[in-house]
């Protein structure tokens, strides 16, 4: 039998960098964010049909209505309710384990300036890694047509407000503000 050739082990050196790698962050794909706002859009939808199934409900009652859907609706994620982050209790956080993903305030409509308050607050909730939000407006008394009007008028008031992205429904807006602290963007 042959004996085999030992050849020689090449030596390359390695270089080592004081670099290290940052962890990954969980972010909420677009898609996602969408189809959450969907299910929240289709959900106020069921209330202006059935409009007796939140009359004479409170805030946190209605919210534990999407709280619940969004639970069926995404089921590899936890949802919950006054939920603590940054500098408070946000009415609806959506998380993958530990990570957050998507942070909602709820409100009755009471004019402009508790608008400008509700956008004030859920800001004071988000950190640069909440990128993805949503402020949900319940109307009970109010000419829907008037409380529309109202918020397209009142959000490009708001110091933080960056610029609008769309309208995807009658009641549905999309908008970008920058964070308090920094100029990190968000979506809402």
């Amino acid at each position: 039998y042959c004996v085999p050739t030992v050849k020689k082990r090449l030596e390359i050196p390695i270089e080592r960098t004081s670099l290290k790698a940052e962890p990954l962050i969980p972010t909420m794909a677009e898609t996602d964010y969408n189809a959450i706002l969907q299910v929240v859009n289709a959900i106020g939808k069921q209330f202006e049909r059935y409009p007796k199934t939140v009359q004479n409900q409170d805030e946190e009652t209605i919210r534990e209505q999407f709280l619940a859907q969004l639970s069926v609706s995404f089921p590899s994620c936890s949802s919950t309710g006054e939920s603590f982050n940054h500098e408070g209790k946000t009415d609806i956080m959506v998380k993958h384990g530990n990570d957050i993903l998507f942070i909602a305030e709820c409100k009755i409509w009471k004019g402009q300036k508790k608008l400008q308050d509700a956008i004030e607050q859920l800001l004071k909730y988000l950190t640069h890694r909440d990128t993805k939000t949503a402020l949900l407006i319940f109307n009970k008394d109010t000419d829907i047509d008037t409380v529309i009007q109202s918020i397209q008028e009142s959000i490009p008031n708001h110091p933080n407000f960056v610029k609008q992205i769309g309208q995807r429904d009658k009641g549905w807006f999309d908008y970008t503000f920058h964070l308090t602290d920094s100029s990190d963007e968000i979506k809402m």
